[in-house]
């Protein structure tokens, strides 16, 4: 003996539903009735009456369904929509960072030179070096004999740098006198004006320092032989002259 599968149990929205369709079907054979007479009229307006109350009762029937059960006339097939995902919100970061930079400056901006230490001041012009200080000279008479003496010049640099080059000028009171034995000096004869500048080799005359030359004048006795003038580089060279005699 087969048993009868059963189907699912059906809810009052199937049965609804059911009794809606029969309604309709029995409105759908009301035409080929009315060609049957009268009797066809009374079971037509008895169909009308049962199609209207089924329709009314189904209606309520589902609208029940529909208010008490709304989820089971949902359509198969037709999943519920998912939850929508909340948008990721940015990493509001550490305070006072924006996006892009570490200090709310857009990316790929540079950041301001920082002010420096101070005003920034040129360096000092280079110290022009000392000019050269006049030098002075002075005159003496060493060694004296019958025919002539010793004369020595003492030249003084009282500056601060060196002086290589310096004239003196020796005026003798006669172009006849001779001078020789020269040492630390070379010198020039123009009459009786001798002029003795440095030997090519000096060293010159050192900052704060002296410098000593000497000759020898021969020719006639000591008071005829004194020079009477004496220069440096145009300027008169100190010390006492001895005037010479007549």
């Amino acid at each position: 003996m087969s048993r009868v599968r059963q189907g699912p149990p059906r809810t009052r929205a199937v049965a609804a539903l059911d009794l809606a369709q029969a309604a309709v079907s029995g409105l759908g054979r009301a035409p080929h009735r009315l060609v049957t007479g009268a009797r066809g009229n009374r079971l037509m307006m008895r169909g009308l009456v049962v199609a209207a109350i089924a329709v009314v009762v189904g209606t309520g029937l589902v609208v029940t369904a529909l208010v008490r059960t709304p989820d089971g006339l949902a359509p198969l097939g037709v999943a519920p929509p998912a939850a929508t995902e909340a948008a990721p919100t940015s990493d509001p970061g550490t305070a006072g960072i924006g996006p892009g930079g570490t200090d709310g400056a857009p990316a790929g901006s540079v950041d301001p030179p920082g002010p420096t230490d101070g005003p920034t001041t040129a360096p000092p012009p280079a110290a022009e070096p000392p000019a050269p200080v006049p030098l002075t000279a002075g005159y003496a008479t060493e060694d004296p004999s019958l025919l002539g003496y010793l004369g020595a010049v003492e030249i003084a640099n009282p500056g601060p740098v060196a002086v290589s080059g310096w004239t003196v000028v020796i005026t003798l009171p006669r172009r006849t006198l001779a001078v020789g034995q020269v040492t630390g000096a070379q010198a020039a004869q123009d009459g009786a004006i001798w002029t003795f500048t440095p030997l090519p080799d000096a060293a010159g005359v050192p900052a704060g320092g002296t410098f000593r030359f000497t000759f020898r004048v021969s020719g006639a006795a000591l008071g005829a032989t004194t020079p009477t003038a004496c220069t440096i580089d145009g300027r008169p060279c100190t010390g006492d002259l001895p005037s010479p005699t007549p």
